[in-house]
């Protein structure tokens, strides 16, 4: 049960960042350049790293580095989901 769990976990993270460089790659390609582009496509290689180097991270990285980056994605995600809320809401009449 745990060897599935892993293989899913790298798999999706795989994905997730596969999927984040595609769009920062065609942010780059549609529009300005800004810090959320050059933020999307560092976040896609860093996931992308981070999947297929899960072995050497899980051992190599201190426990604090992890908490770091953990907490910066939340915030993240926190941001993000803000905003996609409050654009839901905000009405322009």
């Amino acid at each position: 049960m745990v060897k599935y769990n892993y293989i899913f976990w790298r798999i999706l993270i795989i994905v997730f960042g596969t999927a984040l460089t595609i769009n920062g790659l065609l942010l780059f390609l549609n529009t300005n350049f800004n810090l959320g582009n050059f933020l999307t496509l560092g976040l896609g290689v860093f996931l992308l790293f981070y999947g297929i180097r899960f072995d050497w991270i899980k051992e190599k990285f201190p426990k604090w580095l992890k908490v770091i980056i953990a907490i910066g994605l939340s915030i993240v995600v926190f941001f993000a989901s803000f905003l996609f809320i409050y654009g839901l809401n905000d009405n322009a009449n």
